[in-house]
């Protein structure tokens, strides 16, 4: 089941990722979070990674994609998850 983020409040993604020494099967990941209190950006709750690679899994653009990620993106998603809104639905969600 998609994650219903109206009910969210805020939310926000932290790149970084596992280290090899720490798990082995640690990699790069996108970590997500909630705001847990209304108007309090210092209470947050961790939801879980949203991405997660392996480590140093082979990229033909890139060379591989390491061991933690460097940036996460700002997107705007549509009612269903997708992130393919031109900017024109009334019901997307700036993230």
């Amino acid at each position: 089941m998609p994650l219903n983020i109206v009910d969210m409040g805020c939310i926000q993604a932290i790149s970084s990722g596992i280290r090899l020494d720490a798990d082995p099967n640690g990699g790069p990941r996108l970590f997500l979070y909630r705001q847990t209190v209304d108007s309090d950006f210092t209470k947050w709750t961790y939801l879980g990674p949203i991405v997660s690679f392996p480590a140093k899994v082979p990229f033909p653009w890139s060379g591989n994609s390491g061991i933690n990620f460097e940036t996460a993106g700002v997107t705007r998603l549509n009612e269903h998850g997708h992130a393919i809104d031109t900017g024109t639905d009334p019901n997307a969600f700036d993230m």
